[in-house]
């Protein structure tokens, strides 16, 4: 397309959301639309706005204990993210992946309070997503997202003992181009 980009690493989101919104930068591609809307939600002054959708990086359970979800044992610990709407996007994964389920309209903000059942007693602790590969060791289960367990050299697909798939279930989880919300430019977002 004859385009000429300058491409900036941060590796911190609402960092890159902040540089973003107030124009610093002109788009960043990084984050699902939850974790979008949770960002505006709870960033006063500045918005950005959603411009495509791009991918889905899956997230992964990932443990070196045990092999697949239906071997956790009772009481095990599991660590999900303590950013809130990937910690919701991990508690919705548990929940698919049958571990526990949750109060009827979970959304984004959600937390482990909206857990209505939790037949193993799984203890369910938030940690910093940005570190969670180096806590499997200290967790029965960690949920990882993609690029962090890229970064620590896993494969959510031949590593993780039950990850995302792409479907209506984690639509919003597909990650989205954003722009800072004064700007003009828009691009249709699939559904």
């Amino acid at each position: 397309m004859g385009l000429k980009l300058d491409v900036k690493e941060v590796s911190i989101g609402k960092q890159l959301n902040d540089e973003t919104a107030n124009g610093d930068i002109d788009v960043n591609a990084f984050q699902s639309y939850a974790y979008f809307k949770a960002y505006n939600q709870e960033t006063h002054g500045k918005k950005v706005a959603a411009l495509g959708t791009t991918y889905l990086e899956p997230v992964g359970i990932y443990s070196h204990k045990y092999h697949n979800v239906k071997s956790l044992p009772q009481r095990a610990t599991v660590a999900i993210s303590s950013n809130p709407a990937n910690g919701a996007r991990d508690l919705l994964l548990l929940q698919r992946a049958g571990l526990i389920k949750l109060k009827k309209g979970f959304n984004t903000f959600g937390t482990v309070r909206d857990i209505t059942s939790n037949p193993k007693q799984l203890v369910i602790k938030a940690i910093n997503e940005d570190s969670a590969a180096r806590y499997l060791d200290d967790f029965d289960a960690v949920l990882i997202s993609n690029t962090i367990a890229l970064e620590a050299k896993m494969n959510v697909l031949k590593d993780s003992i039950y990850h995302e798939r792409a479907n209506a279930s984690t639509k919003q989880n597909i990650n989205i181009w954003r722009q800072p919300k004064h700007k003009r430019t828009t691009l249709p977002i699939k559904n």
